[in-house]
Parts: structure tokens; C-alpha cells; sequence
């Protein structure tokens, strides 16, 4: 019977994956991963920051995988590491910042600066660590990227966003000195789930953020 029960939950989650996460590039990483994986299940997603949210949310199956920005250790759980994100500052090419080979959030602080508003993660960190900054944020994607092309003001990218460009931006990259720059992800799920999940790190390791 509890064979049954087991196989039935497990034809259930298969339906539908739910996953939340602290930052945008996990859940486009994921999504991508399930939708190669189980191509007619329906895949919704949440960004969120508090983490006690997102394991409450695990627990309770609103979730079927969470992303944070480090381990956990419980047995009820199977943690893995997803990826390492690492933050850039995108400038013009004649921007007076560009002879610099890094940056810290220190010496930007107090710059105007262009950025999406839903970055989770990201965007608490860049309230914090510059707060004299005037931070202009914009939800449209498209639109952001249309004006990262024609402004003079610089903005963000990291690592995995550069992958995902579909066309040059004419910019120059400069890489975060600080720790809180580079992010280390995590994926987290129940051990339950762990037939459903088994075939994530191999696509993990196989991820092609171009692709996403």
C-alpha cells in the first residue's frame, strides 16, 4: 500500500514541478532542465528571499525543489550544489570606470546605475552595499537591455547572464572584488522525491546557459 501511495505521489509530481528559488538564474536554469527532462509537465515557479519561506514551503509541498545560497543539512533532505554565479559591472566602452581590472561595491557606491527590478537576491544585496547609489530599476527585460545599449550609466550583469546575451552589447565587463559578488547555489528536495530528481546532476553539469 504504501508502494502504491508512493508511485501515485510520484505520478502526481511529475505533472507539475514547482520551484522556488532566492534569485532569477536558478529558476531559468531549472525550468529549462525540467522542461528537457518532462516535456508534458507543467512547471511554475517563485522567487523569494526568505529562506525560512522557501524550506516551510518545501515541507508543505507548495515547493518541489527549492535553490538557496548555501547547504543544508538534514537527512530529510537531498542538497546539491547547482552553480556559482559571479557579479559584473557592465560599462560603456569610453566610461572613465573601464581602465579598471576589478571593482569593489565600495568605490561604486554613490554611481547611478541601471538594473531589472526582479533580482531576488541580487537586488537586496545591491540595496545594502550601495546605498548612496540611485538605482534605476526597470522590470522589462527588453527595455533594460535597449537602454544598457544606448545609456552612458552603467549596470549588471554576472557570468551566466553574459552566456544568455543574444547579441553583443558593446560594453565592458568588470568583475566584483567583494565575497557577496560570488554566489554559490544550491539545490534542495525532499528525499522522497529522489526518483523524480535523480537525473538533475547530471544536466546540471551538462547546463548550457546559451541555451536557456
Amino acid at each position: 500500500e504504501e508502494m502504491k501511495n508512493n508511485l501515485k505521489t510520484y505520478d502526481q509530481n511529475k505533472k507539475m514541478i514547482n520551484i522556488g528559488a532566492i534569485a532569477p538564474m536558478p529558476i531559468i536554469g531549472l525550468k529549462y532542465i525540467f522542461n528537457n527532462l518532462y516535456p508534458q509537465t507543467q512547471i511554475t515557479d517563485n522567487m523569494i528571499t526568505d529562506e525560512s519561506l522557501l524550506l516551510k514551503g518545501l515541507d508543505n509541498n507548495e515547493y518541489s525543489v527549492i535553490v538557496l545560497s548555501h547547504p543544508i543539512e538534514d537527512k530529510k533532505y537531498i542538497c546539491s550544489a547547482f552553480f556559482e554565479e559571479k557579479l559584473y559591472l557592465s560599462l560603456p566602452l569610453n566610461h572613465p570606470m573601464t581602465s579598471l581590472k576589478d571593482i569593489s561595491f565600495e568605490k561604486l557606491n554613490g554611481t547611478s546605475v541601471l538594473l531589472r527590478s526582479k533580482l531576488g537576491y541580487w537586488r537586496e544585496l545591491k540595496e545594502k552595499v550601495i546605498p548612496n547609489s540611485v538605482l534605476i530599476f526597470q522590470e522589462d527585460e527588453i527595455i533594460l537591455n535597449e537602454l544598457i545599449r544606448s545609456s552612458s550609466l552603467p549596470s549588471f550583469r554576472t557570468d551566466i547572464s553574459l552566456q544568455r546575451l543574444k547579441e553583443p552589447e558593446n560594453r565592458t565587463y568588470i568583475p566584483f572584488i567583494n565575497k557577496e559578488a560570488h554566489v554559490q547555489f544550491y539545490i534542495i528536495y525532499k528525499r522522497k522525491d529522489k526518483q523524480l530528481f535523480e537525473q538533475l546532476k547530471a544536466e546540471i553539469k551538462n547546463l548550457d546557459w546559451s541555451k536557456t
